[in-house]
């Protein structure tokens, strides 16, 4: 009833108003399905991800190597074009220097520089997952 309390110029009067009031109920029906469906789909996915995660780890390990896994890709996607190709042709596509340079058409200074000051600001960002040793 707020629904046609708030849009009464929405009632259209050549219409009856029954039909306008029974389509207004029948959407919201619908949208409120909607959204239980979306609910119910992203808490079945992360009960399903969350077992799965817990069969396979054996003291956390392999959900914290997926949590950085996550998060250095997330990082290495908002680098500059430049830095971004460097790194991934490096320690993705595992290439060598040379190699990169001539791909890049740069020196392999350029590439050694790129790849210094992308590794200076990834560890600023991923500083949560350093490790600390005691002993």
């Amino acid at each position: 009833f707020t629904k046609i309390i708030y849009n009464p110029d929405r009632y259209n009067p050549e219409r009856p108003f029954k039909t306008w009031l029974y389509s207004i109920a029948n959407n919201m029906c619908k949208n409120e399905y909607k959204k239980q469906e979306v609910r119910n789909t992203v808490n079945s996915e992360i009960q399903n991800n969350a077992m799965v995660l817990s069969e396979h780890t054996g003291g956390g390990v392999e959900i914290d190597n997926e949590a950085f896994g996550i998060m250095l890709r997330k990082h290495v996607d908002e680098l500059d074009e430049h830095h971004k190709t460097t790194f991934i042709l490096r320690f993705y596509q595992e290439l060598p220097i040379k190699e990169i340079g001539k791909i890049m058409q740069c020196s392999e200074g350029t590439v050694k520089s790129r790849l210094f000051y992308t590794l200076k600001k990834l560890a600023v960002k991923m500083k949560a997952y350093r490790l600390h040793y005691t002993t």
